[in-house]
C-alpha cells in the first residue's frame, strides 16, 4: 500500500507542476496572488526579517521605512515561506509555487491517514486518489496565497491529532495553520463541538482549541496595531475592514481600488457558487459524496466525515462576498468530498457478493481511475484556457527603471505589473495637486503612467495637459508613459 501511495503522490505532482514556471499573468487569481506575495517575500530578503518585524510589506522598489505599506488582512506565513524558498532556490515563479505545492502533496498523505483510521486502507487509497486529482487541487495546488493548500494541510493534521489524541501534534498543526490564514479557526470550533457531542473523553479539547484561537486572533490584532497604527500604513485594507467586507456585513463600492463592488442577490450568488462547484469538483463527485455520507458506517465515522464537510462549507457560508468573487474559496471542500467519495466507491463495490472479490477490486480500480483521469483532464484544461497574457507592461517598465526609481500612475497599479517593474510606485495620482505633491515629497519619480483607454476622456485631463512638452510620450502595452525627466528639462 505504501508503494501505491508513493506512486499516487508522484503522479499527482506531475499533474500539479503543469506550467509551474509560467509568468504571473493577467486575468487569473494565480497571477495576482503569485505576484503580490512574491513581492512581499522579496521585501523580507531586501530589508531583513528583523527590520520588518516579520510583517508583510507590499511596497515595491527601495523605499524608506516611513513609506512602507503593510498587508495585515492575513497572518504572514505565506510571504515568509516564499521568501525562504527564494533564499534556497532563487527568485523565480516556480520557486514561489513550490510552497503551496508541497503542502498540497502532503495533504494526500494526510487524507490517507485520516481515512484509514476511519475505515480501511482500501477506502483510504481511493479517497487519497480522489483528492490528488480533483480539479480544484490540480488547478490551485500551486496558487501562492494564504488560503488553500497550507491551511488544508494544517487542518487535516489538526483533525488527525484530535482523532489520535496527540496534543503536541495538535499544537504544531494549529500554529502552522493559524500562521497562514483564518479558516484553521473553523476547524478548532468544529472539533470542540465534536468533542462535546460525540467524544466526551476528549473534553479537554472543548476549551483548549477555542481558547487557542481566541488568544491568536487577539494577539494578531495587537501585533497589527503595533506594526501599523496609522490606517494610511495599511495596503488595501485592515483585518477588521477585510472581515466586514468579505462577510457582506459592510460592502463598500471602492473597497478594492479599481473595482466597483456590489453585493450579489441570493439567486446570483447560488448560481455562481454552483458554476464554481461544477467546474472545480463536478457533479459525479457530488453524487458520490451524498452516497458516502449515507454509507459512512457508524455514528462516529459519519460525524468525522460531516465535520470535514462542514469545515469546507464554513468559509463559503461565512464569507459569501469572498466566495462569490474567488472560486478558490471552495478549496476547503476538497478533503470532505474526497473522503465521502472514497467511502462511496468502496461501499458500492462491497455490495457485490463475497465470491466476486476480484470483481470488487476491478470495480473500485475502474471507478477511481475513471474519476481521476476525467478530473485531471478538466483541471489541466482549466489551466490552459485561463492562461492570460503575462504582465508584459511591468516587464517593459523594468527595462526603463531600477529599484531606486519611481513611477507615478493615474490609476490603480496592478500587482503583477508592480512586481515585474520592481520600482517605487505611487498610484491614483489623478489631479494636479496630487501630482505636484508626489514630486515634492520624492523627486526620484521618472515616469508618469496613463492608460490609453482613459486618456482622452479622463476627468483629470488638465493634469495631462499640464505636462506640456511631454506629449512626445512613450506608448506601449495600452499605456502612455510620460518621461518626467524630459518635462523638467524643457
Amino acid at each position: 500500500m505504501k508503494r501505491i501511495l508513493l506512486l499516487l503522490v508522484v503522479v499527482a505532482a506531475l499533474a500539479r507542476v503543469h506550467a509551474i514556471e509560467r509568468h504571473w499573468s493577467y486575468g487569473d487569481h494565480d497571477g495576482w496572488g503569485g505576484a503580490f506575495y512574491s513581492n512581499i517575500a522579496r521585501n523580507y530578503l531586501r530589508y531583513g526579517y528583523l527590520a520588518t518585524g516579520f510583517a508583510p510589506i507590499t511596497s515595491t522598489g527601495n523605499v524608506p521605512v516611513e513609506k512602507w505599506r503593510y498587508y495585515l488582512s492575513h497572518p504572514p506565513l505565506i510571504g515568509l515561506f516564499v521568501s525562504l524558498s527564494f533564499l534556497v532556490f532563487g527568485e523565480h515563479e516556480w520557486s514561489a509555487r513550490i510552497v503551496p505545492l508541497v503542502f498540497s502533496l502532503g495533504s494526500i498523505l494526510l487524507i490517507f491517514r485520516l481515512a484509514s483510521g476511519l475505515w480501511s486502507n482500501r477506502t483510504a487509497i481511493v479517497a487519497a486518489a480522489i483528492f490528488a486529482f480533483v480539479p480544484m487541487e490540480v488547478v490551485y495546488a500551486t496558487h501562492v496565497d494564504p488560503q488553500g493548500p497550507p491551511v488544508t494541510f494544517a487542518a487535516l493534521l489538526l483533525l488527525i491529532a484530535y482523532q489520535e489524541r496527540r496534543p503536541l501534534l495538535a499544537v504544531a498543526a494549529f500554529v502552522l495553520g493559524a500562521g497562514f490564514d483564518w479558516p484553521i479557526h473553523y476547524m478548532t470550533g468544529l472539533i470542540a463541538v465534536h468533542a462535546l457531542v460525540f467524544e466526551h473523553e476528549k473534553r479537554r479539547w472543548v476549551l483548549a482549541l477555542p481558547a487557542a484561537s481566541l488568544v491568536f486572533v487577539l494577539g494578531f490584532l495587537v501585533y497589527s496595531q503595533r506594526v501599523a497604527s496609522n490606517p494610511e500604513q495599511h495596503a488595501i485594507q485592515s483585518s477588521t475592514d477585510s472581515f466586514l467586507f468579505w462577510s457582506g456585513i459592510r460592502v463598500t463600492r471602492n473597497h478594492i481600488p479599481g473595482h466597483r463592488m456590489v453585493a450579489p442577490d441570493p439567486v446570483a450568488w447560488v448560481g455562481k457558487e454552483s458554476s464554481y462547484f461544477r467546474e472545480l469538483y463536478g457533479l459525479p463527485l457530488l453524487v458520490l459524496s451524498l452516497v458516502g455520507v449515507a454509507a459512512a458506517g457508524g455514528r462516529l465515522q459519519r460525524s468525522y466525515l460531516l465535520l470535514a464537510l462542514l469545515w469546507g462549507m464554513a468559509h463559503v457560508v461565512l464569507f459569501p462576498i469572498g466566495a462569490f468573487v474567488h472560486d478558490y474559496w471552495m478549496t476547503y471542500l476538497a478533503p470532505g468530498l474526497a473522503l465521502a467519495g472514497g467511502r462511496a466507491i468502496v461501499w458500492t463495490a462491497q455490495l457485490l457478493p463475497d465470491s466476486a472479490r476480484r470483481l470488487r477490486t476491478a470495480a473500485i480500480l475502474a471507478a477511481t481511475v475513471a474519476l481521476s483521469v476525467s478530473s485531471v483532464a478538466r483541471g489541466i484544461d482549466r489551466i490552459e484556457t485561463s492562461r492570460a497574457d503575462p504582465a508584459s507592461f511591468g516587464m517593459r517598465l523594468h527595462r526603463l527603471v531600477g529599484p531606486n526609481d519611481g513611477i507615478l500612475s493615474v490609476s490603480p497599479f496592478d500587482a503583477r505589473d508592480a512586481y515585474y517593474a520592481g520600482c517605487r510606485i505611487r498610484d491614483q495620482v489623478n489631479s494636479v495637486s496630487l501630482f505636484e505633491k508626489a514630486l515634492d515629497e520624492s523627486p526620484g519619480y521618472r515616469y508618469f503612467v496613463v492608460p490609453q483607454s482613459t486618456y482622452a476622456a479622463h476627468p483629470h485631463k488638465p493634469l495631462f495637459e499640464s505636462l506640456g512638452s511631454c506629449h512626445d510620450r512613450l506608448a506601449f502595452d495600452g499605456y502612455y508613459v510620460f518621461d518626467l525627466a524630459r518635462c523638467r528639462d524643457r
